[in-house]
This record gives structure tokens, sequence and C-alpha cells, in this order.
């Protein structure tokens, strides 16, 4: 595997933030540039019996060496797709708010509508609202995913997204419209 990518990513995504904030096309850019190499990795991975999971412990590897570098790529790849599938998504979270607005004053509709979106309220999104408000910023959303690599994206651009999950965890999480599955979140969260 050539790996002349590796070290590259960094300063190509950092030689694109150029305002304050990061435009989400730029991202969309660099993702196309390096899905080839992503691609790579993965077969890699696959052909020499390598797991990738964020976060997993790789000093026990035999081919640690190797691996770590790619490993940091996968990381800072996946971490921008999931922004890019964020956006993807904002028309998705827009008409559910709508729906959601038109049947909220009936109950069963509400928790049928709850239970649609279970996967989308109970999923990753709920730490990127996490994260959004984290810094209470009324802008910005501050994304510090590798070491030394800090971007701003506008909450605008991810407003239904951040609106939709609002509304889910008020109803899942204050309200309770759904008791069993709530239940069960919590014994899957060890709680």
């Amino acid at each position: 595997m050539k790996n002349d990518n590796i070290g590259k990513y960094l300063n190509d995504f950092e030689s694109l933030i150029d305002t304050p904030y990061m435009s989400l096309d730029k991202i969309e850019w660099w993702l196309l540039k390096y899905a080839d190499f992503h691609s790579e990795i993965t077969t890699y991975y696959r052909d020499n019996n390598i797991s990738y999971s964020p976060n997993s412990d790789l000093e026990a590897h035999p081919l640690y060496p190797i691996i770590i570098n790619l490993h940091s790529f996968l990381d800072f790849y996946h971490s921008l797709n999931e922004i890019s599938e964020y956006v993807r998504r904002e028309s998705y979270f827009m008409e559910e708010i709508k729906e959601y607005h038109r049947l909220k004053d009936v109950q069963h509709e509400s928790k049928e509508w709850l239970i649609k979106n279970l996967k989308f309220g109970l999923g990753p999104y709920p730490q990127f609202i996490a994260d959004a408000n984290a810094f209470g910023n009324e802008e910005m959303i501050v994304i510090n995913e590798q070491p030394d690599v800090i971007f701003y994206l506008l909450r605008d651009d991810f407003s239904f997204t951040l609106e939709f999950i609002e509304i889910f965890e008020e109803l899942f999480f204050e309200k309770g419209l759904l008791p069993e599955e709530l239940e069960g979140f919590w014994e899957r969260v060890g709680k």
C-alpha cells in the first residue's frame, strides 16, 4: 500500500481553513480527495485481519508501527464523514419537524413519530448536539477531532438537526412518552 498521503492529509485539510468557519463544501471536497486512500486502508485492514474501531488500543497489535498513522487517518476521515452525514440529513430533519408540529397534540401520533425516529434520536446525533452546545456559542460549533486541528462550523448549517434532537430528547427523556423504550435504553447504557 502506497502511503504518500500519511501526514499530508492534515496539512491539506488545514490549508482549506481560510475563514473563521469551515465550509461544508470544502469538507466534502476533502472527503472526495481522500476517498481512494480511505478505501486502500480499509482493504489493507481487511486483507491483514486488522479491525478498526475509534479509540481502540493499538499498542498490542503486531503491526502497530504501520497502522498507528493509518488509524489516525481513519479517525479523522470518519469524523468528517459524520459531519457530512449530518448535513445530508438536514432535509430529513426539516420534514420530520414539520410532521411533528402537525401531529404533536395527539399523544398516540407523537409516540409513533418517536418510534419512527428512535435510530436518530438515540444514535450519534445526541452526541453531536452535546458537542454543539458544549461551548455555549450561538453562532458556531467547535470541532476538535485531531491534536492541533480545530475548526468551526456554522450552527445554522445544522439548525434542523439541532432542533430535531431537542424535540426528540424532550419527548423521550423528559416526557417519557415511550417508557418501555426508555427503560431499555437505560439498561443498555448501564444505568
